[in-house]
């Protein structure tokens, strides 16, 4: 009843103002039904047979009907039973307390329960209340709640006076307030006519010497229709809510405790004879359950995070015994709230069990656990002789790696998966992993960097005469995102290296390429992703390793150097300098005179220009390349010597492009 008074006097427009604030729906019929409703619960009137039904007539008498609310009537039942079996197994064969613990919402409602369980069993001989709670089906005492009930009324009622006595006083106020300034008003108008002004609240035009009418004037406020009881009956039902002497004796609710007489009454709780009243905390919920250790556990609300946290318990103590109590009003909104929630928790549980059969396993592997012998025969070749010679070292794994690279984090995770760093100053390549793979490592802003001026071009090119395997490495950052879109965010001024093969994206020849917007734009045609792909067409055997993050790296370089030879730190060093490598490698030469012919190196600008001539496809590009030795060659061989190598048709086409006068007539 104070929440529902509190709601009408919040949305009444305050005395004396013209200003209304109240929500529209208090002026709909539930809103009418809800109050009704709400206050036939605590009292209800009954109009007397002397007294006509006029529009003078009041409510003679005024009944306290206090109803109580069905769920205090079954905690009592559930605390008799309680007491019933704690009396006839004393003894506890578990760990666990004899401990009630009754589990609420918030603290308002705890110290409802616990203002009721004070009083319940006090009796009140009163002829209003009726005996309908006084006694149950056996004759025996039952529960009631008329103490604490009576309280509560009598506490509303004085609340109610008050502040209907405030509202009275304030009228009163602003009425005399408004009288003074009503007669300022009128004498400030009476000059205002002699002067012959038009007072302000005549706002229509005067025509033909009348007078205006003045406007009208606002009806009186409007507000929220609400039943009040006379005095004279308020005043009678709280003669009848006098305490009496059971009340009388009864302890008062505490709300703030001055903690003055401490001392007397300091004691030690029994455990086996406790019953504690809580509301849920959330995690700490786990350490109430913990300290008090309860056998029984009353939910007068239901909470699903609450009821699991009881599971666990009980798991993690099987030699508690645990009986839960759990209470709802059937068919309510509470019970729906509730139902919500379990559900809400299946269906989490149901797609969490379907996202991880789904999901991608990841497999980690601690190399600190590796076997020693495992180790030790870290390379071995079993197809030596049928398998019956094995040849295994136990050198550790070495790589080469330029000075330049230990700005970064890749050389000390190298490190530490038990591989030797060599430092060295480097011409060729940045990490030297076998004698025949070299790699170079770029990261995104070197990347386009690199690919602005050129410098990635000349690199493969160094690469690919020198290595068998040539690596081109582009490493991501690790808190950044493994996709395209990194190209994007970086920020790189200038133009590609495309101008050094004299071609653009779309074949034709070029002096100025893109800007810095459409090198990091993916739909330009000279993005950096295009750019990337030119350069695997121009160098084939350049391989492109992509890496997320320096970790991801490491872990490919291990399996890159697997079953392969260690590199040589001298001749990485001499390779690129201008020195006899044969010579200085022991007579070993150079790696591509001694790996055939197919990976030779040729000029690329021979190539583009042998592109240019009519019949002739990369087949027969590769095919001239291999036979001849230059372009002068090609252009003085006839037909007959062209056929063998690319046949009659292709052959008559060279030789007819190179033999044909520009002089000549058309």
């Amino acid at each position: 009843m104070k929440y529902l008074d509190t709601i009408i006097t919040a949305h009444s427009p305050p005395p004396g103002s013209s200003k209304h604030s109240y929500s529209p729906w208090l002026f709909l019929d539930a809103a009418h039904v809800l109050f009704q409703t709400a206050k036939s619960r605590v009292y209800q009137g009954k109009i007397s047979n002397d007294v006509g039904l006029s529009s003078t007539s009041f409510l003679t008498t005024l009944q306290p009907v206090l109803e109580e609310q069905p769920k205090w009537e079954v905690m009592a039942e559930v605390l008799e039973e309680i007491e019933n079996d704690a009396y006839i197994n004393p003894v506890n064969v578990d760990e666990s307390e004899s401990t009630v613990l009754i589990m609420c919402s918030d603290q308002r409602t705890c110290r409802q329960l616990r203002e009721y369980l004070g009083t319940m069993h006090a009796n009140v001989e009163t002829t209003n209340l009726g005996d309908e709670h006084t006694t149950d089906d056996a004759g025996g005492k039952k529960g009631s709640a008329s103490v604490m009930m009576r309280r509560r009324l009598r506490e509303y009622l004085d609340w109610k006076s008050s502040l209907l006595n405030v509202n009275k006083n304030l009228s009163s106020r602003l009425a005399n307030d408004d009288s003074q300034a009503g007669k300022s008003q009128n004498s400030s108008g009476s000059s205002n006519q002699h002067q012959g002004r038009v007072p302000p609240n005549k706002r229509r035009r005067v025509r033909g010497g009348g007078k205006a009418s003045s406007a009208a004037v606002r009806a009186p406020n409007t507000s929220v229709q609400t039943d009040v009881e006379p005095p004279i009956q308020v005043s009678v039902l709280l003669d009848e809510l006098q305490p009496t002497e059971v009340e009388e004796t009864q302890k008062e609710e505490v709300i703030i405790d001055d903690l003055e007489d401490m001392e007397d009454f300091y004691e030690l709780y029994d455990m086996n004879d406790l019953t504690v009243i809580h509301p849920y905390d959330g995690d700490m919920d786990e350490h109430v359950l913990e300290e008090i250790r309860p056998r029984y556990i009353i939910m007068y609300e239901p909470d699903s995070a609450f009821i699991r946290r009881v599971e666990v318990y009980r798991s993690s103590h099987v030699g508690r015994n645990v009986r839960v109590y759990f209470m709802y009003y059937g068919g309510s909104v509470e019970e729906q709230r509730y139902l919500s929630a379990v559900r809400r928790e299946k269906d989490s549980f149901a797609k969490l069990i379907k996202e991880k059969s789904s999901m991608a396993v990841t497999i980690t592997h601690d190399r600190n656990l590796d076997d020693p012998q495992e180790q030790f025969l870290r390379t071995v070749n079993t197809r030596i002789a049928g398998g019956g010679r094995l040849a295994a070292t136990a050198s550790p794994s070495r790589v080469v790696v330029d000075v330049r690279e230990f700005r970064s984090a890749l050389p000390s995770l190298l490190h530490g998966n038990n591989m030797i760093i060599v430092p060295c100053q480097l011409t060729v390549g940045d990490y030297i992993l076998t004698p025949d793979i070299c790699v170079e490592r770029k990261s995104i802003r070197d990347l386009i960097t690199s690919l602005r001026n050129g410098r990635l071009y000349n690199q493969a090119e160094t690469m690919l005469q020198h290595y068998k395997n040539p690596l081109l490495l582009i490493e991501f950052d690790q808190n950044k995102s493994f996709t395209f879109d990194a190209f994007a965010s970086a920020t790189t001024p200038g133009t590609s290296f495309l101008s050094d093969f004299g071609f653009s994206s779309s074949g034709t020849a070029t002096t100025s390429l893109a800007t810095s917007s459409s090198l990091v734009n993916p739909s330009s045609p000279k993005s950096a992703q295009h750019l990337l792909v030119l350069l695997t067409i121009a160098f084939p055997r350049l391989k492109v390793i992509w890496s997320s993050s320096p970790y991801q790296t490491a872990e490919i370089f291990t399996e890159l150097k697997k079953n392969n030879p260690e590199p040589d730190p001298i001749r990485a060093v001499q390779i690129g300098l201008d020195m006899d490598i044969g010579a200085a490698s022991s007579g070993s030469g150079d790696i591509m005179a001694a790996a055939g012919i197919e990976h030779r190196t040729f000029n690329l600008l021979p190539q583009d220009m042998l592109r240019a001539v009519p019949g002739v496809s990369p087949q027969v590009l590769e095919r001239l390349l291999l036979e001849t030795g230059n372009i002068t060659e090609i252009a003085n061989m006839d037909v007959e010597q062209l056929d063998p190598l690319v046949g009659i048709e292709t052959a008559r086409k060279i030789v007819g492009f190179f033999r044909k006068s520009v002089f000549d007539e058309k």
